[in-house]
């Protein structure tokens, strides 16, 4: 009966044995797997598509900062320059009275015009002057520039001739047997070239 106890006893503490050796060879392998995935997971993340760093993309990356606003900025204020310079002559030229002998918006104009253009000015004031020497009815008309389309954005860089028109309203003023105002409305033919970083009108006639 002793031995019989004897041999239960040892039974159960091989059993527990062999159930604890189980128990930690399950728990050590899966540690082991989790380790392994682990790994893996931090090489398949440190392996993420990048673009190598080469030369040749240092080269594109730079010359895709390097065009930047700037270049447009520049575009857009020679764009502007263009219109401003165009609308500034049109209006000018467009406005004058027979009983203004200076025709001072005429020669105001000329501030924006190149040395062509000035000596265009002058004639025109001159032979305005000399009609009005005939007791002419009086004329006058004021000049408003509504739009400035370029037709000839591609000559902008090389500092022109850029070819421009002006749509404008023009009010005239004439007296017949009392004044008489009416509305209409021309374009202007322009040219416009760069001196000394001004856009300067070159040649100037109405449609």
């Amino acid at each position: 009966m002793q031995i019989n106890k004897k041999i239960v006893i040892i039974t159960v503490i091989v059993v527990f044995l062999i159930s604890l050796i189980v128990s930690l060879s399950l728990y050590f392998s899966s540690k082991s797997n989790d380790e392994v995935e682990n790994n893996n997971l931090r090489n398949v993340n440190s392996n993420k598509a990048t673009l190598p760093v080469t030369d040749k993309t240092k080269k594109v990356i730079t010359e895709i900062k390097d065009i930047d606003i700037t270049t447009i900025r520049k575009v857009s204020n020679n764009e502007a320059d263009i219109k401003n310079s165009a609308i500034f002559v049109a209006e000018n030229m467009g406005s004058y009275s027979i009983d203004t002998y200076d025709y001072i918006n005429l020669r105001n104009s000329k501030l924006l015009s190149t040395n062509k253009m000035k000596v265009y000015i002058d004639n025109l004031i001159s032979s305005y002057q000399k009609n009005n020497q005939n007791n002419n009815p009086y004329y006058g008309v004021t000049t408003k520039a509504l739009s400035v389309e370029i037709l000839t954005p591609e000559t902008i860089e090389s500092g022109g001739p850029v070819e421009v028109v002006i749509s404008t309203q023009r009010i005239e003023t004439t007296e017949e047997d009392t004044l008489v105002t009416s509305t209409k409305y021309k374009k202007m033919d322009a040219e416009l070239i760069k001196n000394n970083d001004k856009w300067l009108v070159d040649s100037a006639k109405w449609q």
